[in-house]
């Protein structure tokens, strides 16, 4: 199974603009023909081309009809602030990605729709009935909290359950340095402002959740991708790279079952990536939401377990483990807490207290362990199930991610399927798939999808995986019988 940081032709199109970028290539020169590319870097036809194009499309090359691509002199990627260097390799870049996720969002919540698009469990997985006594309790017990605000940082009860949740994992924080806020969402947004200012640079995985992205754009901040893998998480050496040369404010990371490529970084590369901040001066906001779903034998100990200096800005909610609809998650700001709950209050006052000491009740009761074991041996089934059902049914040149934890996987196409045109003709078909242009900025992920398993797996979802696998073998002939035209109208 394949899980590299870049495609075959990224890699090449990236080696073509570092000589460009490094005089090896100057305006007008014309770049060496595609047989010569095929032959000197042991590549294919399509590949060749797709580097091309990605190039043409970043603004560094011209295609001019029947003579080849040659070097343009205008400045590539208005989006990127730094030339990239051959030290870092990276750079950072303004974000636009909010109209194609809300074009997405729009075509794929409908009830008609096999649904392996949205990142949230099955509302049979969630206890409701439970957390419905729990909140009605709540209200008898006090019905004037319909009448009052809530305290900003959220209320003492839930407070504690929160930090006796967290020694569980390793994190020990006292209840009164904790701010519950609405979803993991507002925890990683408070955090972001608390460090960062329009025009900060922060590094974010590649892939990365699109949420995140979206809170980048939204709070007018660049960001810098690292490459991150299914086997191992964030590549810490890039990182490494980059902080040498490059002025960053934090680094957002979900170390444990990321989403959407589901990795989970091992403990010692966890220690190391602290030492790293640590050593740079450089922020951590920790996004938590999936460490409670691991199928393993124990839970991943947060990054914030091993915290001496501060430096991580904790964040999780129970949306993805309790209840979607509640929407209640908690932030660990050490000691940025009285900046952060100040934002808190100018932005929501505080989170509905019923909700809240509904939750806090649950918390206290035996209930949630049960829930707990019950809800992850289900994901594991689900995944297990699509995984095993996708490799069956897509091409060769498939590869597929097998998490440890969470609920969706990722999917590498072969190389000439665009997971956008996939998805669309999969909501032809009544299916709907995340494409993973949504978790990338710069041009990335064009070939890869998302796919949720938060639902029971059935015969309906079996015929969908089947219908997929189909599409991608349309797909892929399509794109192969195109190459021979591309060549003749572009050279």
């Amino acid at each position: 199974m394949r899980n590299e940081a870049a495609y075959i032709y990224q890699r090449l199109a990236s080696r073509i603009e570092s000589q460009i970028l490094d005089g090896v290539y100057r305006t007008g020169d014309k770049l060496p023909s595609i047989r010569t590319l095929c032959s000197s870097e042991s590549v294919s036809h399509a590949s060749v081309m797709h580097a091309l194009e990605l190039l043409e499309m970043k603004g560094f090359v011209e295609a001019r009809p029947k003579s080849g691509y040659y070097v343009k002199s205008i400045s590539p990627l208005s989006g990127v602030s730094d030339r990239p260097t051959r030290r870092s390799g990276f750079a950072p870049l303004s974000i636009d990605v909010s109209d194609v996720i809300e074009s997405v969002f729009q075509r794929v919540n409908r009830p008609d729709v096999v649904n392996f698009g949205f990142a949230l469990p099955h509302p049979s997985l969630t206890p409701y009935e439970k957390l419905s006594k729990a909140v009605a309790s709540a209200s008898r017990n006090d019905p004037e909290l319909f009448g009052r605000y809530p305290q900003c940082s959220g209320i003492p009860e839930l407070k504690r359950q929160l930090a006796v949740r967290l020694s569980l994992s390793g994190c020990h924080v006292d209840p009164e340095e904790l701010i519950v806020t609405v979803g993991a969402t507002e925890a990683m947004n408070l955090a972001l402002q608390v460090v960062a200012k329009p025009g900060d640079t922060v590094v974010v995985e590649s892939p990365c959740y699109f949420g995140i992205l979206e809170m980048l754009e939204r709070l007018s901040l660049r960001a810098l991708p690292i490459p991150s893998s299914s086997e191992h998480g964030l590549n810490i050496e890039m990182l490494a790279q980059a902080l040498d040369v490059h002025s960053v404010k934090a680094v957002v990371l979900t170390p444990s079952f990321s989403n959407p490529n589901g990795s989970c970084m091992r403990d010692d590369r966890r220690k190391s990536l602290l030492q790293l901040l640590d050593d740079h001066g450089v922020s951590l906001i920790e996004d938590d939401v999936y460490g409670d779903l691991y199928f393993g034998k124990t839970r991943p100990r947060p990054i914030k377990a091993y915290d001496q200096e501060g430096t991580v800005l904790y964040c999780s909610s129970f949306s993805k483990s309790i209840a979607p609809g509640m929407r209640v998650g908690w932030l660990a700001p050490g000691g940025h807490f009285e900046k952060a709950n100040k934002i808190k209050r100018t932005q929501t006052i505080g989170t509905p207290p019923i909700i809240q000491y509904g939750l806090a009740q649950f918390l206290a009761s035996s209930s949630i362990e049960r829930h707990f074991r019950s809800l992850r041996k289900q994901l594991k089934q689900q995944v297990e199930s699509i995984h095993h059902a996708v490799l069956s049914a897509f091409p060769e040149g498939t590869s597929v991610s097998k998490p440890q934890g969470g609920f969706v996987i990722w999917i590498e196409l072969p190389e000439t399927v665009n997971a956008l045109e996939l998805h669309r003709r999969a909501l032809a078909n009544g299916i709907s798939v995340i494409p993973g242009s949504m978790f990338a900025i710069g041009g990335t992920q064009e070939n890869r999808i998302r796919i949720s398993c938060g639902n029971p797996f059935g015969q309906r979802s079996r015929d969908a995986i089947r219908t997929l696998g189909s599409l991608v073998r349309e797909l892929s002939v399509e794109a192969l019988s195109a190459v021979p035209l591309r060549k003749r109208a572009r050279n």
